[in-house]
């Protein structure tokens, strides 16, 4: 369903100490192919949507909100991502990545 919708919202925590927070569900959105809005304080997961240019980050500014809905609403065709790109661009994100990351420090003990 993730890849079918034309935006992801992605509602990003508002509290002081979330900045290191990051949910499953971003991760899930980083490889759905859709362009991901954050939206709320801006903290860890906004920048990694906006480094790897994923979608928009919003913060709380909602005139740019509102502006960016009516664009939506008119234009009706939002970017979607090649997959394969999104693999190779994101592969330090995923499991075996991260795993494999983990094993090298444990073989340097």
């Amino acid at each position: 369903l993730q890849e079918c919708v034309d935006i992801l919202l992605f509602l990003d925590y508002n509290s002081e100490n979330g900045d290191g927070i990051l949910t499953g569900k971003l991760y899930e959105y980083m490889f759905s192919g859709t362009q991901i809005w954050a939206i709320g304080k801006v903290n860890r997961a906004s920048r990694i949507i906006e480094e790897n240019d994923l979608g928009e980050v919003y913060g709380n500014d909602v005139e740019k909100i509102k502006k960016a809905l009516k664009v939506l609403l008119v234009e009706k065709h939002p970017k979607k991502f090649s997959l394969e790109l999104l693999t190779e661009k994101l592969r330090h994100y995923t499991r075996g990545y991260q795993a494999q990351r983990m094993l090298d420090c444990l073989n340097q003990n």
